[in-house]
């Protein structure tokens, strides 16, 4: 088993690692991470408020629309869960 590990160059665990595309964050230089961390910190944050914004948008024109609270929820997450999915397929047709 040493031998095995003796052989192998320096980065080979960081290139077969799940979490390979995030060693430049665990090894980058401080003032990266924490550039890294403010974008991360404040994408959450985007993230949130716009969901909370669309869901809010979403109740506030069900009644117009004589639509139940159970069918907008539902809808949210079908479409949620398809967004995903019709991004990989629009990436893979590129």
């Amino acid at each position: 088993m040493e031998t095995f590990l003796k052989k192998q160059p320096s980065n080979f665990i960081s290139q077969t690692s799940i979490f390979a595309p995030l060693m430049p964050i665990f090894f980058a230089p401080v003032d990266y991470v924490f550039l890294y961390s403010a974008a991360l910190l404040i994408s959450f944050v985007v993230l949130f408020k716009s969901a909370h914004f669309f869901v809010v948008g979403f109740v506030a024109n069900a009644p117009d629309l004589n639509i139940f609270a159970l069918f907008i929820g539902l809808s949210i997450v079908a479409l949620g869960t398809s967004v995903a999915e019709i991004f990989v397929a629009a990436a893979a047709t590129i």
